[in-house]
């Protein structure tokens, strides 16, 4: 059975909504008929246009779905049947360096392909992605930090905690030097990172990733005071 194209059932639509109405005027229905039939038979042979191989390859895709040339634009249409019985177009172009009737253009409708999944499923699976992505934005914005802790010497590192003890026992904390330059470019980092919007209050982060066993030894506190 050959249903129409989007353009041809409109067509209908409005033919049918305006017969018998005192909107009907004799000889522009007549006109509208004529379209009607004329469309009907340009799908039809563009149909026959679409080369056996490619359509064989679009039904794998989906069998709801065909290819035809449109004579009167000059332009390839792929449309889907629906199931209120006509075909909406899906894609429509003219044949040129980027776009072709070729195996690349079923690749790529194969790789958008929505039709596999309900609109649930297809959300979900954004959101499955897009989680997946900033999962290993997070990481790799804590290796970063990580990375340049590990890098800290050992006295440096001692440095670290007795001025984190200091600050929590409410101590005010006046930095100089590298030291300052160091807080300085670890706030100008913390911005930038708040500003690429990464989560900083991530606890794992919060660890001490500079007392690796290769780098210091830890001593207790007793001899720390």
């Amino acid at each position: 059975m050959f249903y129409d194209d989007f353009e041809t059932h409109a067509l209908i639509s409005i033919h049918d909504r305006v017969l018998g109405t005192a909107l009907m005027d004799v000889d522009e229905v007549a006109k509208l008929e004529a379209r009607i039939r004329d469309r009907k038979e340009m799908v039809r042979y563009g149909v026959l246009r679409c080369p056996s191989w490619f359509q064989e390859e679009l039904n794998r895709l989906d069998s709801k779905m065909r290819a035809w040339w449109d004579s009167w634009e000059e332009k390839w249409v792929l449309d889907r049947l629906q199931d209120e019985g006509y075909y909406l177009t899906v894609i429509q172009f003219r044949p040129n360096g980027q776009f072709q009737l070729d195996r690349s253009l079923l690749e790529a409708l194969k790789a958008s392909d929505m039709q596999k999944y309900s609109p649930g499923e297809y959300l979900a699976r954004k959101r499955e992605a897009a989680e997946e992505i900033k999962k290993k934005n997070d990481q790799a914005a804590t290796d970063k930090v990580m990375a340049a802790v590990d890098s800290l010497s050992s006295k440096q590192i001692k440095n670290f905690i007795a001025v984190e003890e200091a600050i929590r026992s409410g101590e005010t904390i006046t930095a100089h030097g590298q030291d300052a330059k160091f807080l300085e470019h670890a706030k100008q980092e913390t911005q930038a990172a708040l500003a690429r919007g990464e989560q900083l209050d991530n606890p794992a982060a919060c660890l001490n990733p500079g007392m690796h066993p290769r780098t210091y030894k830890r001593r207790p506190r007793k001899e720390l005071q």
